[in-house]
C-alpha cells in the first residue's frame, strides 16, 4: 500500500554544526522539534526524504532523494555534506515501536526513543549511522518495524503528521578544531548549594550559577592540549544536598538524561547534547 500524505520535513544539520545561539537559548530549543540548535531552512539542504511512504505488514519504507541546493555557498551545500542521522517526531507513548531499521536492506543501528521538552510532553526516535551521501543516497529505502503500543504510522505521529530531521557529519565545520571556553548544564534553581567541587583531570575548577544553569566558565582548553583518550571532567555533588544524583541535579534527571552544551572562545559554538544521569555523585 502506497500512502500519499504529506510529510512535515524538518531536516536539519547537527551533531558537528554549529549552534550559532546565545546561552539562553539552551532552554528553548529543547521545546522545538528538532531540540537542538541547527540549521531549519531546508532550502539549504542535499537531502529530503518523500512525502509518500510505503506500507508492507508493520513494515513502513521511506525514499532518500538527493537535490540540487537552493541556497548555493551555505555551508549545508558543501559537496561532503552527508545524510548520517533521521530523527522522527513520534508520539510519547511510542517507546518501544520501532523494533528494526533497515536501508536498502541492510540492518542499521538501532533506534532510540527519548522524551524532550520542559514538561516532557514531547518525544522523538533518533537512527543513527545511515552513512549515506550525496553520491550513495539517492532512491535509498530507509524501512523501520513497527509494533508496540504504536504499531500503524497513525499511532506513531501525532495528528497524522511525520516529522523528519536529518542529521549530517563533517570534520572542515566551523565549530570543529575549536578550543572549549566553558560547559553549561540545564539544572534546577532549588539545586544551587549542590555541588561540592569540579574537576578536570582531577584539578579543580571554578564554578558558577545562573538562572537554572550550572556552568565551569574558565576552562579555557586548547583543542590541541587534548590527549586522544581525552580528559575526566568530573562534578561532585553533596550527598546531604537537595539535588545529590544527577538524577536529581539535572533538569530532566529523572528521565535518565543530563543536558548540557559546550562554548568555544567567542561562544558562536556551543552544540547541545545529553548524557546519561546516572545515580552517582561523582561523575561525567
Amino acid at each position: 500500500m502506497r500512502h500519499t500524505k504529506l510529510l512535515l520535513l524538518a531536516l536539519f544539520v547537527a551533531a558537528a554544526t554549529p549552534a550559532f545561539a546565545k546561552r539562553e537559548l539552551l532552554q528553548a530549543y529543547l521545546e522545538m522539534f528538532p531540540p537542538y540548535g541547527c540549521t531549519r531552512d531546508p532550502d539549504q539542504s542535499r537531502f529530503r526524504v518523500d512525502p509518500a511512504y510505503t506500507v508492507n505488514g508493520n513494515k513502513v519504507c521511506f525514499t532518500a532523494r538527493v537535490v540540487p541546493c537552493a541556497r548555493p555557498g551555505s555551508a549545508c551545500c558543501k559537496p561532503d555534506v552527508d545524510f548520517n542521522k533521521l530523527e522522527f517526531f513520534v508520539g510519547t507513548t511510542c517507546k518501544g515501536s520501532i523494533d528494526r531499521v533497515t536501508v536498502d536492506g541492510e540492518r542499521a543501528q538501532m533506534p532510540t526513543f527519548e522524551l524532550y521538552g520542559a514538561k516532557q510532553n514531547k518525544a522523538l526516535y533518533k537512527m543513527t549511522n545511515l552513512n549515506l551521501t550525496t553520491r550513495t543516497a539517492e532512491g535509498k529505502q530507509i524501512c523501520i518495524n513497527l509494533g508496540g503500543p504504536c504499531p500503524t504510522m497513525q499511532d506513531l505521529c501525532p495528528q497524522a503528521r511525520l516529522r523528519l530531521a536529518r542529521h549530517r557529519r563533517r570534520l572542515h565545520r566551523r565549530c570543529c578544531n575549536q578550543n572549549l571556553s566553558k560547559i553549561e548544564w540545564w539544572t534546577k534553581d532549588s539545586c544551587r548549594g549542590s555541588v561540592r567541587a569540579a574537576y578536570l583531570d582531577g584539578v579543580k575548577v571554578d564554578r558558577q550559577w545562573a538562572k537554572k544553569t550550572f556552568k565551569l566558565p574558565q576552562l579555557n582548553i586548547a583543542q590541541a592540549s587534548i590527549p586522544p583518550e581525552g580528559l575526566e571532567l568530573c562534578i561532585e555533588l553533596i550527598s546531604t544536598a537537595s539535588c545529590s544524583t544527577l538524577s536529581t541535579f539535572c533538569f530532566r534527571g529523572d528521565k535518565g538524561m543530563c543536558t548540557y552544551s559546550m562554548f568555544n572562545s567567542d561562544k558562536k559554538c556551543c552544540p547541545i547534547n545529553t548524557y546519561a544521569a546516572l545515580p552517582s555523585r561523582r561523575l561525567l
